[in-house]
């Protein structure tokens, strides 16, 4: 018999179940993200904001530890969950992702090359506007809706070349990485390559950090798994003490431990989540000493 999974037992949603085992096991909802494949897809299916579908769930499932019975799903001719090396890293399946309930009216891969390769001239734009139009880019990114998205993503790359926003424009390079790594690999290279020189040319170990999670996950996706593990340690290094730095940093080493599983490599990628344990440690640490001030 197959339960509604908006409410399974004793009143808990599957939000709730999803949220109290990432939290039992000491995730944040990016570092589930990074394994299935889309982070602010997370936390809104733990805020019982989306429904994802059965793969969906699957996917979730073999990241969490959790049965079909936990998750409402009893009787059910379920997936077959592969985990990686017994770590509990999940399956990785950007393709498990809830499907639209209509077409996109724009491909995905129409607006990538149009965003790499064909986008307008533009005039120097306010600092304030360019932020605000990569806010509105990410979240209709996070909400696949390829037609604003197409409208604005091209258009804020542009502005903020001729602005001299670097750490502006390395961002919707990363969002057209990430867009394109699923399906289109040659792009996604382009896409992590300018987000890296646009990264660099701000020195803000941040922006550089966000640049080379693109580029790692693009190399990992390509098989080259010590290129990737070796990109993102270059990035862990350049990293301080600040709570963001540090955040960033436990990105980067569980996005190099999923690399190191997916090659095999089961002690690296132990010792990588080991570092990323304590680098959350540090950041509670930090994120306290601030709030005391």
């Amino acid at each position: 018999m197959c339960m509604d999974r908006r409410t399974l037992y004793m009143g808990e949603t599957l939000g709730g179940v999803l949220r109290r085992a990432r939290t039992g096991r000491r995730l944040s909802q990016g570092a589930v993200g990074e394994q299935v494949g889309y982070s602010a897809w997370v936390s809104r299916v733990e805020a019982d904001r989306m429904l994802p579908d059965n793969a969906a769930v699957d996917a979730l499932s073999g990241v969490l530890g959790l049965t079909a019975d936990d998750v409402g799903r009893a009787g059910e001719d379920v997936l077959h969950r592969r985990t990686m090396l017994g770590l509990g890293l999940g399956v990785g399946l950007g393709a498990m992702l809830p499907t639209p309930a209509a077409a996109p009216p724009v491909d995905p891969k129409e607006l990538v090359e149009r965003s790499l390769f064909r986008f307008p001239d533009a005039r120097p734009a306010s600092r304030e506007s360019l932020a605000a139009a990569l806010t509105t880019a990410r979240t209709v990114f996070h909400e696949a809706q390829y037609a604003e998205l197409g409208r604005t993503l091209p258009a804020l790359i542009s502005g903020s070349l001729a602005s001299n926003a670097h750490d502006i424009a390395a961002r919707p390079y990363v969002l057209l990485a990430q867009l394109a790594i699923k399906n289109y690999q040659g792009m996604a290279w382009v896409a992590a390559e300018r987000a890296r020189m646009q990264a660099g040319l701000t020195g803000n170990p941040v922006v550089m950090g966000e640049a080379a999670h693109s580029m790692g996950v693009t190399m990992r996706r390509s098989g080259d798994y010590q290129a990737s593990i070796d990109h993102l340690q270059q990035a862990v290094a350049r990293l301080g003490q600040r709570p963001e730095e540090l955040a960033m940093r436990g990105t980067l080493l569980l996005t190099a431990s999923y690399s190191a599983a997916q090659a095999g490599w089961r002690g690296r990628a132990m010792e990588f989540i080991g570092e990323a344990e304590e680098t959350a440690k540090r950041r509670e640490a930090a994120d306290k000493k601030l709030s005391s001030w």
